[in-house]
């Protein structure tokens, strides 16, 4: 069979990469010589004084005993000191907060230079979540033992490295002051990858049940302008979504149905198009989901296993006040994965028991349109047209002498020569022919990457 198309990656050269694809080629640094490495600094951010205006509450107040926020007493900003771990190999750079609720704080991606998450400039108490004020910090945080926030984000945790070869896992845990359960968040980094694991542990060490919900939430804005742009698109494989909560009139009210991403023309993907606030929930099970900013040239994928059946979305509108959260016009979406379907599921944890969810995140930039992504690499296209495309493989790892097979309705289009893929240099496949989504197949030694396989790690 003739080729329908031609491939090319870092090797072909710098300048025609640029001409050809519109965006320079870039390389990580050489290996560490362990791989993976960690130590600590501190950052300075700009803190409202919201210490002295926390309210003690009474048995009565369902949030017992967190406390609530008089906002008339916060006090102005004041720079303020944090510690900050920084965990890294040749690829990405992971920055962790443990004094304020444990979060990974930032993600950066060293070939591209690019950031993945939001990171507010000033630590500001909001008006949002269960307690009535929550601090929108950044980073990725992990909303327990109820909806919304959570009541953790806020608190210092503990926080424990652990380095074992080429691995290092950052453990951070803390427990809840309404049950005792223990909480733990571990994020662990290998050598030579672009993607890094997260598991959110729950442990009853009490003698009763408790109820319980449990989220990981991610704050995002791809990229360096730290604000949600025009061509930020959220990729979620489903064809329906749930409304959680809503300012767009459009949509259906709280825990009903509406199409994805097409709403009566208009391509709710893109938060560009939203006329209010939007979350909503996956009505099932994802094998991943993400966001991608084509200006950005930069984004993120986050690969479910079977054990997290919750998946939602979030985000502001140009109609959103975000004085609320900042103090600047900085804003971002929300990706959150659960333990439960939807926040209005609240399934006990028996005494004993233990419940987890676990997720993988890759880095991604240079892909053009995110289509799918599996924990080993990603596919997007670029330039597409009515009789071109371009297929892009990003791997989330180094694979030697791999072939990659890109092909229309089970019939081959191309196979390369056997080549290296590295996460810092993303595989371009240019063919000749443009196939939708559903009649493309990409394979990487013949495993499927398009259409979706969840590789065992």
């Amino acid at each position: 069979m003739p080729s329908h198309g031609k491939f090319e990656m870092g090797n072909v050269g710098a300048h025609s990469f640029q001409w050809r694809y519109g965006r320079p080629l870039r390389s990580a640094l050489p290996a560490f010589a362990d791989g993976v490495t960690h130590y600590e600094r501190s950052i300075t951010l700009p803190t409202y004084d919201y210490t002295k205006a926390l309210v003690q509450t009474t048995p009565d107040d369902p949030i017992y005993p967190y406390p609530r926020l008089d906002r008339e007493r916060v006090g102005p900003p004041e720079p303020a000191t944090y510690r900050l771990l920084v965990v890294e190999n040749r690829f990405l750079q992971l920055l962790f907060l443990p004094e304020l609720g444990g979060r990974l704080y930032q993600v950066v991606d060293k070939a591209s230079g690019q950031r993945l998450f939001y990171q507010n400039p000033v630590i500001k108490p909001s008006p949002f979540g269960e307690r009535g004020w929550w601090l929108g910090v950044g980073g990725m945080e992990w909303a327990v033992p109820t909806q919304e926030h959570g009541y953790l984000e806020y608190v210092p945790w503990d926080m424990d490295v652990v380095q074992e070869n080429d691995i290092i896992m950052v453990r951070m845990s803390t427990a809840g002051l309404q049950s005792g359960m223990e909480v733990v968040a571990t994020v662990r980094l290998r050598a030579d990858e672009s993607r890094f694991g997260v598991r959110l542990i729950v442990n009853n060490t009490t003698d009763q049940a408790h109820p319980l919900q449990m989220w990981s939430n991610a704050m995002v804005t791809p990229g360096m302008a730290n604000r949600v742009g025009p061509d930020l698109r959220f990729v979620v494989p489903t064809d329906e979504m749930i409304t959680h909560a809503t300012q767009d009139g459009a949509l259906p009210p709280p825990q009903a149905s509406f199409p994805w991403p097409l709403l009566d023309g208009r391509d709710l993907a893109m938060p560009r198009t939203w006329n209010g606030y939007i979350g909503a929930f996956s009505p099932r099970p994802l094998p991943f989901f993400g966001v991608y900013d084509l200006a950005q040239d930069s984004g993120a994928a986050i690969i479910h296993n079977n054990e997290v059946p919750g998946a939602k979305i979030f985000g502001f509108s140009r109609t959103f006040d975000p004085s609320l959260y900042t103090d600047d016009q900085s804003d971002y979406v929300e990706l959150w994965s659960g333990a439960q379907p939807t926040f209005w599921d609240n399934p006990p944890l028996a005494a004993g028991d233990q419940r987890s969810i676990t997720t993988e995140w890759l880095s991604l930039w240079g892909i053009g349109d995110l289509q799918w992504a599996t924990s080993d690499a990603a596919v997007g296209l670029l330039d597409q047209d009515d009789t071109h495309s371009t297929v892009v493989v990003a791997t989330s790892r180094i694979i030697n002498d791999a072939t990659v097979v890109v092909s229309m309705n089970g019939g081959e289009l191309v196979r390369t020569a056997a080549l290296d893929l590295r996460p810092d240099q993303p595989l371009a496949i240019d063919l000749t022919v443009a196939p939708t989504l559903a009649e493309l197949q990409v394979s990487i030694n013949g495993l499927p990457v398009l259409p979706p396989m969840l590789f065992d790690n």
